[in-house]
């Protein structure tokens, strides 16, 4: 883990756009979990205290379905969602 003392910094946007600024300035992204706000560097595979992360093989079959159908839209004037 790396400390990085930011001595003054102006905020003049939301909390989410200060946050994506400073990770921008110090090449990192953030992210808060369990309580904790934390940078990490962009491209790396660690976890907080500087361990690669396992890897995960994400396929077609693992996820959600969907189905998306094109109609005509001056044939329907109320829309049902499910």
């Amino acid at each position: 883990m790396i400390d990085i003392a930011i001595p003054h910094l102006d905020q003049t946007e939301k909390d989410t756009n200060l946050l994506t600024r400073l990770g921008r300035r110090h090449d990192t992204v953030a992210t808060i979990k369990v309580g904790r706000l934390l940078f990490f560097p962009i491209g790396k595979a660690i976890n907080a205290v500087g361990a690669p992360l396992s890897t995960a093989t994400i396929r077609r079959s693992s996820g959600d379905r969907h189905r998306y159908h094109i109609a005509d839209r001056d044939a329907y004037s109320a829309v049902r969602a499910y």
